[in-house]
């Protein structure tokens, strides 16, 4: 993989969404906790979506052995706007609703 072409925001979301493993253990659970909120009227926050995150970053870094500095807290920050942009149609429209 070129240097130049490495977008760390994209490709995290790409593992988070993709990795079965993770998926199923902590990014739907996460998406299905922020639409479980939004139902009850509770304001989405930032802390909703770290735990979460952090662990896909633990787990991106050691699969594709890649330094952690890599996301710094501006990625952070970028990868959480992208996360709640991207998602939260789907969270309005109820795809992550367990009950």
């Amino acid at each position: 993989m070129m240097q130049d072409s490495y977008d760390p925001v994209n490709d995290l979301l790409v593992f988070c969404r993709n990795d079965n493993n993770f998926y199923t253990k902590h990014y739907y659970p996460c998406m299905a906790k922020l639409s479980d909120l939004r139902d009850m009227k509770k304001t989405l926050k930032k802390s909703h979506v770290l735990p979460m995150l952090k662990s896909g970053i633990e787990q991106y870094c050691n699969k594709y052995d890649i330094d952690k500095d890599v996301f710094d807290k501006g990625v952070v920050s970028r990868i959480l706007e992208t996360l709640m942009k991207e998602e939260m149609p789907q969270i309005r429209n109820g795809e992550y609703r367990c009950r």
